[in-house]
């Protein structure tokens, strides 16, 4: 199969912004769907005193490259400062957070294999996503953008063996 230059390149005004509640940090997919995909690679902006704002864990793995500013990386209860030009790699089933504890933006672009755990666990269910314009996220950010509304359709119960 060909792919479409679509499903090839993304450009800067076409990144899908995600939100989660509990995050502080403007995070951009850099892949419009993750279908047929073995991993997920984010644009992430970490505004001070941002982050993930407590431990959590998951199956697979990550890593990220710090492009600006200074990224706390806790790991296991022991923090890791990656700085401009370094990168972190790590198994998500070790507890971690992320922040920053910085006075400038922190700019990491990051992936990982998490996309592909959630299509699983979702067994029946389909996650739809439905593309609004954004704006202004309240991190600071400026600008428009997409923003991604996802949301849980339920297909039917898996069947019991």
């Amino acid at each position: 199969k060909r792919a479409n230059d679509d499903d090839i390149v993304m450009r800067k005004d076409s990144r899908i912004v995600i939100q989660l509640n509990r995050w502080d940090a403007k995070i951009q997919s850099l892949v419009r769907n993750t279908a047929n995909k073995k991993m997920q690679p984010f644009f992430t902006v970490i505004k001070p005193g941002g982050g993930s704002h407590g431990m959590y864990s998951h199956d697979g793995e990550e890593f990220g490259f710090v492009v600006q500013g200074e990224m706390d990386l806790m790991l296991d209860n022991k923090l890791h400062k990656i700085h401009k030009d370094e990168s972190f790699y790590f198994s998500s089933a070790v507890p971690h957070d992320w922040g920053n504890s910085g006075t400038e933006d922190v700019v990491v672009i990051d992936g990982d294999d998490s996309a592909l755990e959630h299509r699983q666990q979702l067994g029946s269910q389909v996650v739809r996503a439905d593309l609004q314009h954004a704006g202004d996220l309240g991190h600071g950010a400026s600008g428009g953008g997409d923003q991604l509304a996802v949301e849980v359709v339920e297909l039917g119960r898996p069947t019991e063996h």
